[in-house]
């Protein structure tokens, strides 16, 4: 009865679902990006509280899956939010964390085997990156609890002076 046209009845629908999802992923481009991806964060932020530092391949699977659902929209409220000139320092500026989380999360990476041999090190001295992204996270939370988003820009700086 439906024969051949099962497959193109599915394909249709899923090209409908995929455009649905652009539609409703378009990001309030007057927030920061800690806004735009909370959700994003924080699933991350708790899987992370969870498993952090492990030294399990497969908790590391599923730890990079997230990362990269955070990178992922980032880069997006980038590309959709910023002015083409921005996005290339956006894009210069992110590119060695981008291509750090593609090679580690590549299952059998030489990097990923190196991460694995010093995690147990790498967990003795988790408080102090902790410290850290705690520093970082409120730095965030002050972002956004500005209104004026002409001067993001410029309060993003100031977090983070130079020592």
């Amino acid at each position: 009865m439906f024969g051949m046209e099962v497959p193109w009845i599915f394909a249709a629908i899923l090209i409908v679902l995929c455009e649905f999802q652009k539609i409703t992923a378009v990001h309030d481009c007057n927030s920061s990006e800690s806004v735009a991806c909370r959700t994003e964060f924080e699933n991350l932020k708790k899987y992370q509280q969870r498993y952090q530092y492990s030294s399990d391949n497969n908790t590391l699977t599923e730890m990079c899956r997230k990362q990269l659902l955070a990178i992922n929209c980032v880069n997006s409220f980038a590309e959709e939010c910023l002015p083409e000139d921005e996005q290339n320092i956006f894009k210069t500026l992110i590119e060695g964390s981008d291509k750090f989380f593609d090679y580690f999360c590549i299952e059998n990476s030489s990097l990923r085997k190196e991460y694995l041999k010093h995690a147990e090190c790498i967990r003795t001295v988790s408080s102090q990156l902790d410290e850290c992204t705690e520093d970082y996270v409120k730095s965030q939370k002050m972002l956004d609890s500005h209104s004026d988003p002409s001067t993001l820009k410029q309060r993003t700086c100031w977090c983070f002076p130079v020592a």
